[in-house]
Order: C-alpha cells, then sequence, then structure tokens
C-alpha cells in the first residue's frame, strides 16, 4: 500500500483486492503488526465486503480527487462499512479519509471546507491528502499514525500490549526513523 520510492517507476493500481502487513514500532518501544486489506474500490467486492470487515478495528477510504464521481462511491463504501462492522461496543470503527491523487491538480472542488463537510456528515475522523506517487508518502504516513493512535483509543488497554518476543524486530520499521532519515538525505527507510 506504502510505496517505496524504488517501486515508483513499476507501480500499478489494485485491480483486485490486495492484503498487506507490516511492522512497526509504535511510540519507539512498542510493536503492532499492521494488517491492511485494499478492496480497489471494486463493487463486485461489496458482496464479499463482510468477510474483509472482520476483525476489522479501522479504515481507511480512498478517493480519487480528480474525479468527482468517486465520492458517491466513497459514501457507498462507508455505508456497507457501518452496516456491517463496528467496534465491540457498537460504535462505528475509526475512519479515515484519503483525498488521493492531489498531484494532478484538477482537483481544486475537493478542498478543506468540502472535505471537512464530508468527514463530519459520514462520521470519519478526518481527512488526508495524498499521491501513491509521492515518494515521501507524508499524507499517507500522517494518516496511518492518526489512524492508528485513533484505534489504540478506541481499544481495551489489554489488545495492544504485545511481547517483544512475538514480533521479530528484524521485521520491524521504525516510524520516527523516517524524519531522521530524510534529514541524512538516504530515502526512505522503509
Amino acid at each position: 500500500i506504502v510505496v517505496g520510492a524504488q517501486e515508483l517507476q513499476t507501480y500499478r493500481a489494485s485491480l483486485g483486492g490486495n492484503f498487506s502487513s507490516k511492522k512497526i514500532l509504535w511510540n519507539d518501544e512498542e510493536p503492532l503488526r499492521l494488517q491492511l486489506w485494499d478492496l480497489a474500490g471494486q463493487d463486485h467486492f461489496a458482496s464479499m465486503s463482510h468477510n474483509y470487515y472482520k476483525s476489522a478495528e479501522g479504515c481507511i477510504l480512498v478517493f480519487d480527487s480528480s474525479s468527482k464521481e468517486s465520492v458517491p462511491k466513497a459514501k457507498k463504501w462507508k455505508q456497507d462499512l457501518d452496516m456491517k462492522a463496528s467496534l465491540e461496543d457498537g460504535s462505528p470503527l475509526p475512519t479515515i479519509l484519503f483525498s488521493n491523487k492531489v498531484d494532478l491538480k484538477a482537483n481544486e472542488w475537493a478542498n478543506a471546507e468540502f472535505l471537512d463537510s464530508f468527514c463530519a456528515e459520514n462520521d470519519m475522523l478526518g481527512w488526508f491528502e495524498t499521491s501513491a506517487i509521492d515518494p515521501e508518502n507524508e499524507g499517507i504516513d500522517a494518516g496511518l499514525l492518526f489512524l492508528i493512535q485513533k484505534i489504540i483509543e478506541c481499544s481495551p488497554a489489554q489488545e495492544f500490549t504485545p511481547s517483544l518476543s512475538s514480533i521479530e524486530s528484524t521485521d520491524t520499521v521504525n516510524l520516527n526513523e523516517r524524519s531522521q532519515t530524510k534529514q541524512n538525505g538516504s530515502g526512505c527507510p522503509c
């Protein structure tokens, strides 16, 4: 889902459901495993969506900011999510919106006022501007960090006390190293 700078030349849009797992260090010490499902907004996945939503603890909805037609689709996916998944207490899953393709500059209609309103109307926690071809992925990283924090806030404390032995540190990405590497000019630490 997060495309590294070396992969940009071979990046292709999602054509079907994709699964990705990533281990990160939260707060420089707490290992977390992210499991990400990418349904690519395909309508034929809607009939199976309850299988994808099972055990979900948060959601990122993505719409194409260069296409107004993608907004009703994002709303439809949010409604589907809310009908089929919720937290243990019945409240909606923490959900954020990614306004993708901001690099195209054909998205003046998708301004902050519109995005704030859309998120408020659809019970989303916030929005982030993203571009799949941006090697920095700052909007993606900021959105993920924000969503992880909201998931942790909504979850019982015992769910986020993983033992260090259960996650190998060699597969762990420290999100705080990114800013250090950026300053050194050595590129993405992923």
